[in-house]
């Protein structure tokens, strides 16, 4: 006999009654939050909430009622059901002891008033029923229905008796002078959480009552109701998502799994009847296959808010494995503030550390990048964010999915939990909750057709955005795919790209992030982060370009094609002869055996050192490893960027090969002139006019200047000889 038919008589003496507690469960008690505890039912009417928690093996129940004519009904019914755990008490709470007080209201309906004309009942305080019959040390549940009472009750309540109770379910009126945000606000500060609540209904009509459940956070851990929407991956990764569940170390309450396929029964599956039993016992029976009507996993979670009867939803996408402390890592950071927490969903096949573009703004939603996908640094902790992907926990009683939405649920997960931002509630990642994304590429929700589908939910994204005032944020991206040379020379337009593109957040995709260290309001990505975000590269590729359209102007002429910068940009600001009494050399590009690297730099150097430039101090600047020239004064590995650029800004000039240092000074504001020396490759498209080129004939120049280095035979007969090159220095420095 389930409770219903038991107290069947309880319908015929107050029907609203007995609907609101037996049927529409309204206080929403699980039968595991009463064993072991005190309860205190504060307007106990005819003792239909006490009878029906006497059910789940409280210690005892304190049936608390003003009214004389409602208490005695009260007392024949403990009498008829012979209930010994529950003690009657005709007293009418309030904040003062051993008053009269005057009731008004007829039978569930009972209140104070002022006027003497009504009955009476003797008042006392919560806190000496405690003190009096709770004396065990036994922790305690509050149950209040006792029209608009309950504001001067807990009001009034002393700090200390708080902490007794671990759920108090009540009834909150409110009028004019009544406003329910003051209980609530007192109970969040109190350590409570709203754990559920509900409208009072009569004849569907919302009175001015809800009913509250709210959850002590200090002693008592939410509970969870674990769902699961699946299609067609009986045998790939669902087991694994069921396997990850039962080996929780904290357990949902419940489980619902959606079946959206095949409906099939799996009870005698070999494989699932290991699967189930290990459910069974787990979780206790508490889980179910609801066959839904194939209408796609939102219709599937909008069901399971209505059809769950826990605090928070914990959405599972089937094809997730969690780790064994998902749920235990994620129930920690409910607090009274919180809507919805989420771990990491991380790709097995593609673990990566935290990319710097990821972000859950949900201005930066085109971005492609989420936060969630992607391993943390040891250690971090919990951050907000403005909304969460595929599976998290959430509060049940503010969640609202769009059902508009196609089958296969674009951008549900956004919208759900940024609608929670929007309600007050914080949305939280916590990188410790780890689950591994197993991407099934059959089944789900790639079932259906994923273009139209994703179309058509994108137009309703887009008009949610447009309702919300967000504007999505405008990206302008720059992709350096090649050496760092070509990073300067993009950077000579710097300032040009940065006013075409304002208002946007610019993106440097780069091989060599350090050359624009010192732009701000720009972020620094990998050509890997491009790839992912932008695709196909190849409209980015400077070389492409240049080999497409048969290139012969300057490299970085170039550059503000492909990006469509307006004007041209005079040469550096201002180009001077050097001041200093240094020499830099660079010597190579890469290494000394690159084709573009001077072939005769050791002779070079004995003839610059005995001649008239020996009262130059000589300093090599290259990178760690590279070759040590004979007969140089210092040398310099390695250095930061800057620090190179201060040492060009003070010599007297620099000698290169056709490598990185001619772009690295046009990109200065003031460019200290130099000597390049060319063999193979064309100083009209790599060089700049101000410096000293030295090419030893156009003859040598290879045929294709865009074509990989690795190809290309080096060729020493194509450079100027040391001695001839000597002079050429002379003649330069004496300008």
């Amino acid at each position: 006999m389930n409770l219903m038919e038991k107290y069947i008589d309880i319908q015929k003496q107050d029907n609203f009654i007995y609907r609101e507690i037996f049927e529409h469960q309204a206080y929403s008690v699980l039968d595991d939050e009463i064993p072991n505890h005190i309860v205190i039912d504060v307007g106990a009417n005819i003792g239909a909430f006490s009878l029906y928690v006497s059910e789940f093996n409280p210690t005892k129940i304190l049936a608390i009622e003003p009214d004389q004519e409602t208490y005695q009904l009260l007392l024949k019914n403990i009498s008829k059901y012979n209930i010994n755990t529950i003690i009657p008490i005709n007293k009418a709470l309030t904040s003062i002891s051993g008053q009269l007080v005057y009731l008004t209201g007829s039978k569930g309906l009972i209140k104070i008033t002022q006027d003497v004309t009504n009955s009476t009942a003797s008042t006392e305080r919560l806190e000496n029923i405690i003190d009096t019959y709770c004396k065990e040390n036994t922790r305690l549940v509050l149950k209040m229905d006792c029209e608009f009472s309950e504001y001067d009750i807990l009001l009034n309540l002393k700090e200390s008796y708080w902490d007794l109770f671990d759920f108090i379910y009540i009834e909150i009126h409110s009028d004019e002078t009544h406003n329910p945000e003051t209980l609530k606000k007192l109970l969040f500060s109190k350590g409570f959480d709203i754990d559920n609540y509900r409208e009072m209904l009569v004849k569907n009509k919302p009175l001015d009552t809800k009913t509250y459940k709210f959850r002590n956070i200090k002693y008592v851990l939410p509970k969870v109701t674990a769902v699961i929407s699946t299609k067609d991956r009986y045998y790939s990764t669902l087991p694994q998502t069921l396997m990850g569940i039962c080996f929780q170390t904290l357990l949902p309450y419940n489980l619902i799994i959606y079946d959206d396929g095949e409906h099939k029964d799996l009870r005698d599956d070999p494989l699932y009847s290991h699967i189930l039993s290990l459910l069974n016992y787990k979780l206790h029976g508490r889980w179910e296959v609801v066959f839904s009507n194939r209408r796609g996993q939102v219709a599937n979670h909008i069901d399971s808010i209505s059809k769950s009867n826990t605090p928070y939803i914990w959405r599972v996408d089937d094809d997730l494995v969690p780790e064994p402390t998902v749920l235990e890592k994620l129930v920690h950071q409910l607090k009274p503030d919180v809507g919805a927490v989420g771990g990491l969903i991380v790709w097995g096949n593609n673990i990566r550390p935290l990319d710097i573009l990821a972000s859950n703004k949900i201005e930066d939603i085109y971005v492609g990048k989420n936060k969630q996908w992607y391993i943390h640094p040891d250690n971090s902790q919990p951050y907000e964010v403005d909304h969460l992907y595929s599976s998290f926990i959430y509060r049940r009683h503010i969640a609202r999915y769009c059902s508009d939405l196609s089958i296969i649920g674009h951008r549900e997960e956004t919208m759900l939990t940024y609608d929670m931002k929007c309600k007050g509630y914080k949305n939280i990642i916590e990188p410790a909750a780890i689950s591994w994304h197993f991407c099934n590429p059959r089944g789900g929700i790639r079932s259906h057709d994923m273009q139209k589908c994703t179309a058509h939910d994108e137009q309703i994204f887009t008009t949610y955005l447009k309702n919300h005032n967000i504007t999505p944020t405008k990206y302008s991206h720059v992709v350096l795919d090649n050496g760092l040379g070509d990073h300067y020379a993009f950077k000579y337009w710097i300032n040009q790209y940065l006013t075409k593109n304002a208002g946007k957040k610019h993106i440097f995709y780069t091989c060599y992030p350090e050359v624009f260290s010192d732009i701000k309001d720009v972020t620094l990505a990998s050509i890997s982060d491009a790839k992912t975000v932008l695709g196909d590269l190849s409209k980015y590729n400077v070389y492409r370009y240049m080999f497409d359209n048969k290139w012969t102007l300057p490299l970085n002429e170039a550059f503000r094609r492909i990006y469509q910068l307006p004007t041209r940009r005079e040469p550096p600001d201002k180009q001077m002869n050097g001041i200093g009494s240094t020499i830099i050399i660079s010597p190579f590009s890469l290494n000394s055996a690159h084709p573009k690297s001077y072939p005769y730099w050791n002779e070079l150097i004995h003839l610059m050192k005995s001649s008239e430039l020996r009262s130059y101090k000589l300093i090599q600047v290259g990178r760690n490893g590279e070759d040590s020239l004979p007969g140089i004064d210092e040398y310099m590995w390695s250095l930061p960027l800057i620090k190179l650029q201060n040492l060009i800004s003070e010599c007297r000039t620099w000698i290169a090969g056709d490598n990185f240092l001619q772009h690295l000074v046009n990109s200065m504001s003031v460019a200290v002139k130099g000597i390049v020396l060319w063999g193979v490759s064309d100083p009209n498209i790599f060089g700049y006019q101000y410096n000293l080129n030295i090419l030893k004939s156009r003859n040598y120049l290879r045929p294709d200047q865009f074509e990989f280095w690795k190809n290309v035979t080096r060729r020493n007969d194509a450079f100027v000889e040391p001695h001839i090159l000597l002079e050429n220095i002379k003649r330069f420095l004496s300008c």
